[in-house]
C-alpha cells in the first residue's frame, strides 16, 4: 500500500505531508479576513467555491512559529462536513514536490510523539498525517 505526500519544509527541515484527505492544493492567496483570536493558529479566512473557509498555520500547529509567503507555499484544501465549514484549509511553506510512500517504509512516532517517520535519501522526515491534522482543525473552529 502506498501513500501520496506533499514534500515541504520548514525552515531548512524536510517535512511530509499525508495527502490522503486532501481535496486539492491552491496557490497561496492573499487573506481576505484576517482571524480574531479565537484559534491562534488561525491565520484567517478566504472565499473558496463561494464560500467562506478557514486557513490554519501548520507552522503554528506544528510549533514553528508563524508562516510568511516562502516560495512555494500552498493551501492544502480539506473536505472536513463540519456544521458551520465545509472545507479548511492549511497554510503549506516550500512545497516542492509530490512523492510516493511505502505504508512499509513508515516508522512509528518516537517517544509517544505525534508525527511518524520515514526515510528518504538518509535523512529521516516527519510525516503529518491528515487524520492528526483535521481533527485539530476541527476542535478549533
Amino acid at each position: 500500500m502506498t501513500m501520496l505526500t506533499l514534500m515541504f519544509e520548514i525552515e531548512i527541515e524536510p517535512w511530509a505531508l499525508d495527502l490522503t484527505s486532501v481535496e486539492t492544493l491552491l496557490p497561496a492567496i492573499a487573506i481576505a479576513e484576517p482571524a480574531d483570536k479565537l484559534a491562534e493558529s488561525l491565520a484567517g479566512f478566504v472565499d473558496f467555491r463561494g464560500a467562506r473557509m478557514p486557513v490554519f498555520d501548520l507552522r503554528k500547529i506544528l510549533g514553528k512559529g508563524m508562516s510568511g509567503r516562502a516560495f512555494g507555499t500552498r493551501y492544502a484544501v480539506y473536505d472536513i462536513g463540519a456544521e458551520n465549514f465545509k472545507f479548511c484549509a492549511v497554510i503549506v511553506e516550500r512545497a516542492a514536490s509530490v512523492a510516493e510512500i511505502s505504508e512499509m517504509e513508515i516508522e512509528p512516532a518516537e517517544g509517544g510523539g505525534a508525527f511518524e517517520f520515514f526515510n528518504r535519501r538518509g535523512c529521516k522526515i516527519p510525516l503529518v498525517r491528515s487524520k492528526w491534522l483535521t481533527d485539530i482543525m476541527r476542535a478549533k473552529i
